[in-house]
């Protein structure tokens, strides 16, 4: 009814703070007032379906989540009422040309005596001629969007293509990181220039962090996945893949205005009170080069031994120990307590079980404790 079209269109009132989605729906709540309202052959009908339309594609022009699918949702909405509208424009015009409706905008007294309701009957006409479609136009009113099903691709190539449709409206320009090694969820850093070593997206944010002092968005990167989503920080990444299943994210870095990586790190990056500016001491005889001029073992090379930052006793402990130490004594974690452990290869980490995952696999493996200041 009019009343319940009325009160939809207040509270949209009462609660849209965006200017354009607000045209937009009241552009919608309208049409449909229209339609109950007046008959559907009136002098402005096509003016309100033009305005419309016009309504929609200035909402999706401004507006910078349009790629969201709740949003989405609502554009093929408004486009499926207009779709449905000129629908109902051509079987109405079609069914006057044919002379089989009579509009009379006057209202009759009817008598008392008249029967209420027709019999099923005198309703049903069997020469009520099939409108022809072939004037109607069945392209999309607003192009970015389609009413047909779209099924989600594992495609890399996909996300590049919504990436280049987000960059024709939008100001910034991005360009694609490679991937070395082309193995999906890994990611070289772009801050640092001649490594090509590759990481997950966990292992970069704690890299970015650490050793850049930067996030995502502060070193001007976004992440693509295949559906078609755009992320500018790692908080939406992590958060989308529990929803897309078909998650697959591409790292794109912006062109403009690039800020490069800072070449003194003792900005982000402070070491504890010890010597070769670092807290960790090898324990045993140092390294000794064989005749062939190889190192030995990393077995003879002897256990990295901390010290507790926090505490005024220079107190030695294996990497184990403290962990233990800080949990009991200080009540936090490493990651916590903001230490980072760095490898020699360039690793970095403030995980206790990821640093002996690395012993594993690092030739070189041999880490050095820092006290980070973010």
């Amino acid at each position: 009814t009019v009343e319940s079209i009325d009160k939809c269109k207040g509270m949209v009132e009462a609660i849209s703070d965006d200017k354009a989605m607000h045209g937009m729906f009241t552009s919608i709540f309208d049409l449909l007032k229209n339609l109950c309202s007046k008959e559907i052959n009136a002098q402005n009908f096509d003016y309100d379906l033009e305005l419309m339309e016009f309504q929609r594609n200035l909402s999706a022009k401004h507006d910078q989540t349009r790629n969201d699918p709740l949003r989405m949702l609502l554009y093929a909405l408004s486009e499926s009422i207009q779709r449905t509208s000129h629908v109902l424009v051509a079987k109405f015009a079609e069914a006057k040309a044919a002379g089989e409706v009579q509009i009379s905008h006057e209202i009759k007294a009817e008598p008392a005596e008249d029967v209420l309701f027709q019999s099923q009957e005198d309703c049903i006409d069997n020469d009520l001629v099939e409108p022809k479609m072939e004037d109607v136009d069945d392209s999309p009113f607003f192009p970015g969007f389609s009413l047909e099903e779209q099924k989600p691709t594992t495609s890399r190539n996909n996300g590049s293509n919504y990436l280049k449709k987000y960059q024709s409206t939008g100001s910034r320009r991005f360009t694609e990181v490679p991937s070395y090694s082309g193995q999906r969820g890994m990611y070289a850093c772009p801050l640092c220039k001649g490594k090509t070593t590759e990481r997950s997206l966990r292992t970069l944010e704690t890299h970015l962090r650490i050793h850049h002092g930067k996030t995502a968005k502060t070193a001007k990167l976004s992440f693509v996945c295949a559906c078609g989503y755009i992320a500018f920080n790692f908080y939406n990444a992590h958060d989308h893949k529990k929803l897309c299943g078909h998650c697959d994210f591409t790292m794109h870095r912006s062109d403009d205005d690039f800020d490069p990586a800072p070449s003194n790190l003792t900005v982000y990056r402070t070491t504890v009170r010890f010597p070769l500016t670092a807290t960790t001491i090898r324990k045993g005889a140092e390294r000794r080069e064989s005749a062939s001029g190889e190192q030995e073992s990393k077995s003879s090379q002897g256990e990295e031994i901390y010290i507790c930052p926090f505490c005024r006793r220079e107190v030695e402990r294996s990497l184990r120990n403290l962990q233990t130490h800080l949990q009991n004594h200080h009540r936090r974690t490493c990651k916590q307590a903001r230490l980072c452990f760095i490898c020699v290869c360039g690793y970095s980490t403030q995980i206790v079980n990821d640093v002996c995952k690395h012993k594993r696999k690092c030739a070189k493996s041999f880490f050095t404790m820092h006290h980070t200041s973010v």
